[in-house]
């Protein structure tokens, strides 16, 4: 409370500042930063509005993990099976409710939060299964309907907050259903899916006849668990109606990036080889918006061949290629999402907050061998330095002509995206993969490989998922492109044919704390023998000292 107080004594200075906004602060304080106020649903999506919370390591702290229908076979991390793909209909058991047969898909102690659910089905039957919500041991449900309603439909919010990747026009059931909703919960949480239509069946998996639960069901479910003295209200129908207003806000706030006031706007050019420093020397502030306009022939070229870094208060915190830190890579690829947007008309912009003590710098620089020049606005922002705050980081690396296998066959590997030693918060990602594989040469589908998040020395990772394009919010494969506030494909050539493929996925609710360490895998699991250009760029909040392994 030290800095709301302090915050309040200097507003009151000022004649003209109304009680009013005293007592916002205060609340805004409380609500954004956790000071031991009840954890609910308004809370939570008040949380989500204000970008600035990640920039604090989480007061009051929490664990984030994940349930998911991985195949139960990878249970050893040097086993034979760590690869294993049957990644469908898996659940914890089956229970028997009132005569009903109910696969367990969540089942958690609480206090917590649900804060992503992702699905996926093969069978329009599986679509119009009933998904239900347990709180507290409760025998009656808090939540119940169709799932395809519920996680990606309109049952309890409208779209950003639930939402759909493109279908397949052909199978209208393939599609990622994606629900960002939080779910609080104060002592216990089930979610169970029932549907008389799963069977077990006798399957061939690539080439191995294995009994499985049967038509296909997937899903990844996120979650936040705090410790038991933090007071957290469960979530209820009633409360959802009550707060409709607020739901509407936080979904055309996070559609409609605000608009912020420009207090740096410089035009430059840059020569070949060389490169421009922008200074800022203003204490206790935050950049809220770093936007360039390039003004050259080939864009591209410009953005492949230059870098930005950035240091805060002395400390380099980005060191990498423009393209990528602006969520495209290798091309460009127009997209808007809730901490990047690309435009055609030759803008990128940065909405991540990044805050600062002292000082910040600002570097571009050019490796080409054309000159070009830009347009760069920044947008600065009070901040208060508190012993929680966190600096912001991100950075890139390729994995060159990365191997699918060899002469003995397709040979799936862990592909590292970030490992760091220190305190912080992991808060997304984006990948960039160029597929040489054409479609009637091979099978050319490269995103079968699961992500495997370790926090905190985890001997077995804590998120285990699906596949990449599950943990990137969409489905089956499909090359459509889409946008959204947390996920987005700008480029899918490169699913299921020869080309390039962009996804990217930014956190919120679901970003990940990390008290000792972080170490981010994803499967490289490609169906051919062939090799692939895989760039990565990943973002995180911490505080220093913090370590990049990898």
């Amino acid at each position: 409370m030290e800095f709301a107080e302090n915050l309040i004594r200097r507003e009151m200075k000022k004649t003209d500042t109304p009680v009013i906004f005293i007592v916002f602060v205060l609340i805004s304080f409380q609500i954004g930063f956790g000071q031991n106020r009840e954890i609910s649903l308004e809370t939570l999506l008040q949380h989500m509005q204000n970008k600035k919370v990640m920039t604090y390591y989480p007061s009051p702290g929490y664990t984030q993990k994940q349930f998911s229908s991985y195949d139960r076979r990878s249970n050893m991390t040097d086993g034979e099976d760590w690869y294993a793909n049957r990644d469908t209909s898996h659940f914890i058991r089956v229970e028997y409710n009132y005569g009903r047969r109910e696969f367990v898909l969540f089942d958690a102690k609480g206090p917590g939060v649900i804060t992503r659910i992702w699905m996926t089905f093969n069978k329009m039957q599986i679509m119009n299964g009933t998904l239900r919500f347990y709180f507290d041991g409760q025998r009656t449900p808090a939540i119940e309907g169709a799932v395809a309603d519920i996680v990606g439909g309109t049952q309890l919010v409208d779209a950003p907050l639930s939402f759909c990747s493109p279908v397949n026009p052909h199978e209208p059931y393939q599609k990622g259903c994606n629900l960002y909703l939080p779910i609080p919960y104060a002592k216990h949480a089930k979610i169970t899916f029932e549907c008389p239509m799963l069977e077990r069946r006798e399957v061939d998996i690539y080439g191995e006849m294995r009994e499985v639960w049967d038509p296909c069901f997937f899903y990844n479910i996120n979650y936040q668990t705090y410790s038991k003295d933090v007071p957290v209200i469960n979530f209820s129908s009633e409360q959802l109606q009550d707060i409709k207003p607020l739901i509407k806000e936080v979904n055309k706030s996070l559609l409609n990036e605000q608009q912020l006031t420009s207090t740096i706007r410089k035009e430059i050019e840059i020569k070949p080889g060389d490169s421009f420093t922008l200074p800022i020397r203003q204490k206790q502030k935050a950049i809220d918006r770093f936007h360039i306009k390039i003004n050259a022939e080939d864009p591209i070229k410009v953005l492949s061949s230059s870098k930005i870094q950035l240091s805060f208060d002395g400390s380099e915190a980005t060191n990498m290629r423009m393209d990528y830190f602006f969520g495209t890579g290798e091309v460009f690829a127009p997209h808007k999402a809730r901490f990047t947007e690309v435009r055609s008309t030759g803008e990128l912009i940065s909405y991540w907050p990044m805050p600062f003590r002292e000082n910040a710098e600002i570097r571009l620089v050019n490796h080409s061998k054309d000159s070009f020049a830009f347009q760069i606005d920044i947008a600065l922002s009070d901040y208060e330095w508190t012993d929680d705050s966190l600096y912001f980081y991100s950075n890139w690396h390729k994995y060159e002509q990365a191997k699918t296998g060899d002469e003995t066959g397709r040979k799936p590997w862990d592909l590292t995206f970030v490992e760091l030693k220190g305190q912080g918060v992991y808060v997304g990602d984006s990948m960039a993969i160029q597929n040489p594989v054409h479609q009637g040469i091979g099978w050319p589908w490269w995103g079968e490989g699961d992500e495997k998040i370790y926090v905190d020395g985890e001997a077995f990772p804590s998120h285990f998922g699906t596949g990449t394009e599950d943990y990137y919010g969409y489905a089956w494969a499909l090359p459509m492109t889409f946008s959204h506030p947390f996920i987005a494909q700008p480029i899918g050539d490169g699913n299921m044919n020869a080309g390039l493929t962009i996804n990217l996925r930014y956190r919120s609710l679901d970003a990940i704390p990390f008290k000792e360490s972080i170490k981010v895998d994803m499967e490289l699991w490609h169906h051919t023998v062939t090799a692939v250009d895989y760039g990565i760029t990943t973002y995180w909040y911490a505080k220093r000292p913090i370590k990049m392994i990898k």
